[in-house]
């Protein structure tokens, strides 16, 4: 079936960036919950810790990141580039145990997609359309008009 056929129009680029970041905001929020409670075994702090990421996350997923205003935006943009920062001092230094923090795949992971994330926080942020009123380029060309 030709794309030209639907009665949708193509997704612009912000509408993509948008569906990308709430997905790792899903994805990464659903990790932070999930290794949550294993969390609060080592201190309450800890586990609040995780249980606060994953909701933050989740309330990115949920709400969505297109046509959001840009406070929305860079909030979210500085919760999840302070997890980054956070994870990453908690290697080299004890933030809340007495001893460093191990590297383990879920966390390589999880902050692999909330670097993605960021990066796509950044971009619409760039674009003109970081206002809710206002559009951006579709992703593929409209076909002219013979």
């Amino acid at each position: 079936m030709n794309s030209s056929s639907t009665d949708q129009p193509p997704l612009t680029r912000r509408e993509v960036l948008a569906t990308l970041a709430a997905a790792l905001a899903l994805f990464s929020g659903l990790t932070h919950l999930g290794v949550a409670y294993s969390h609060f075994s080592d201190s309450f702090a800890t586990g609040a810790l995780f249980v606060v990421a994953g909701l933050g996350q989740l309330a990115g997923a949920a709400f969505g990141f297109h046509r959001r205003p840009r406070w929305w935006l860079l909030a979210q943009l500085a919760f999840n580039t302070g997890l980054v920062v956070v994870y990453a001092v908690s290697r080299f230094y004890p933030v809340l145990h007495g001893a460093p923090e191990p590297v383990e795949w879920i966390g390589l992971l999880t902050k692999m997609a909330e670097m993605i994330l960021i990066g796509c926080l950044v971009t619409l942020l760039a674009q003109p359309g970081a206002r809710a009123s206002q559009t951006t380029p579709e992703l593929t060309p409209k076909a002219e008009k013979p």
